[in-house]
């Protein structure tokens, strides 16, 4: 048992139960250890949680910068991720836990993720524009690269709010007609 056992314990069961509903004894359960032994690693439930939220927040980053990376082909990269986030709702424990915490965020903690949740939109949103920026040198773009990358952000929170209330098949039908659109805004020349 190490602190990262308890890390991907906590990740699975918050993000299947919740904050609230997960006790610190059914994380320390699932690692095989007693409940007071978790604090050798972490000062309370709070943070646990804390370290847990900041590190799906991370590994989501790196699953943005590969996708969206500076060999990436426009719109390839893009269309890419979204696909993606649909799958690693189903096969990660990083997803699942990081749309419950944002959409449902457990009292006392909102602050923090919210500050968080900032953090990786900017983050998105430059990786996005820097990436169409590399591609308007081949051709235009239909609209400004400020404005398709917020647009982009909202396509990726409307497939997250439907792969955690509505699941991952509803989003992958949501997916595949935003990506219809918005590559047409992208690059109204070639429709």
């Amino acid at each position: 048992m190490s602190a990262r056992d308890i890390r991907l314990a906590a990740m699975r069961l918050f993000g299947r139960q919740g904050y609230t509903a997960t006790p610190l004894s059914a994380i320390a359960a699932a690692v095989g250890i007693k409940a007071p032994s978790l604090y050798a690693h972490f000062r309370s439930k709070e943070d646990l949680f804390r370290t847990v939220f900041d590190e799906a927040v991370d590994m989501e980053l790196q699953e943005l910068m590969a996708a969206v990376s500076p060999e990436a082909a426009l719109p390839d990269g893009l269309e890419r991720y979204l696909r993606e986030t649909v799958g690693r709702f189903e096969s990660t424990l990083h997803l699942p836990f990081l749309l419950r915490s944002i959409y449902l965020p457990p009292p006392g903690l909102t602050a923090h993720i919210r500050e968080r949740d900032k953090v990786f939109a900017a983050e998105l949103a430059r990786r996005v524009e820097q990436t169409l920026l590399r591609q308007t040198t081949a051709a235009p773009l239909g609209m400004p690269p400020e404005e398709a990358a917020l647009a982009f952000i909202g396509i990726l929170r409307g497939i997250h709010a439907e792969l955690l209330y509505a699941g991952p098949g509803a989003a992958q039908r949501l997916t595949q007609a935003l990506w219809r659109v918005y590559a047409r805004a992208l690059r109204p020349d070639r429709i």
